[in-house]
């Protein structure tokens, strides 16, 4: 069995009041956790306050930075915020109901065919293909790459949705990411390769067979864990609360 030499614990913020209004967020930053999106945390901290984690990192939305003073508490890490881990900007789709959304999202690859979907932008917001960009510069930089342990990143569900696929290796690498990638130091994150994991892990986290869906679910206060191998594969699986 091939060794794991390096892991990503990702963790997405808990339910917030905007989720339950069930409105768009993206980078407004209005929302905060609910009592039930703090118990979601806890749940996560609990877990990942056993895994020897050496840094946590959290975007710098008050969701994200909430979820990851709970994490924080119960690993001994102080969380180091940045801009690099927000939700995808969706632009003047901010605060929108998720329906409304969802039916202009519908209506611009109508409208733009020709535009591949990773490229489309909501008027005044980012594409996936940006969103992928400003994940992998993140990977590639001493804030991961220089920690010599598990690496904790506190995040949004689109995000990590992205930072799954493109390090799962399921989308092909931009030229400026691949740079980045290449100056990383040796054992850093850059884009991968999937193992073909076990059905079930010990624990009894669930172990997904890559490559996943890149808009699959990620739960409120979910943990995906992503463990790289000696021989640079990556396998994938997740940790869900029962909240």
């Amino acid at each position: 069995m091939t060794s794991v030499t390096s892991t990503l614990y990702l963790v997405r913020h808990g339910e917030s009041t905007w989720n339950v209004a069930g409105r768009v967020q993206g980078q407004a930053d209005a929302a905060r956790l609910t009592a039930r999106g703090r118990e979601q945390v806890r749940a996560a901290a609990a877990r990942l306050a056993g895994v020897g984690a050496r840094r946590l990192v959290t975007s710098d939305l008050a969701r994200a930075r909430e979820t990851a003073d709970i994490v924080g508490a119960a690993t001994g890490l102080d969380p180091w915020p940045t801009p690099l881990l927000r939700e995808m900007d969706l632009g003047r789709w901010q605060g929108l109901p998720s329906d409304e959304a969802a039916a202009r999202w519908a209506d611009l690859a109508a409208d733009d065919p020709w535009t591949p979907d990773d490229r489309r932008r909501p008027p005044g917001g980012e594409s996936t293909a940006d969103v992928r960009a400003r994940v992998a510069a993140l990977l590639a930089s001493p804030l991961v790459t220089e920690v010599d342990g598990a690496v904790v990143l506190v995040s949004h569900g689109d995000t990590i949705r992205v930072a799954v696929s493109y390090l799962l290796g399921e989308v092909p690498a931009e030229p400026e990411v691949a740079e980045d990638a290449e100056d990383a130091d040796e054992g850093g994150w850059s884009r991968g390769g999937a193992a073909d994991p076990d059905d079930v892990d010990q624990d009894g986290a669930s172990r997904r067979r890559a490559p996943v869906a890149q808009w699959r679910p990620v739960p409120n206060g979910s943990v995906q864990i992503l463990e790289r191998a000696a021989d640079g594969t990556v396998q994938h699986r997740e940790w869900a609360p029962a909240l």
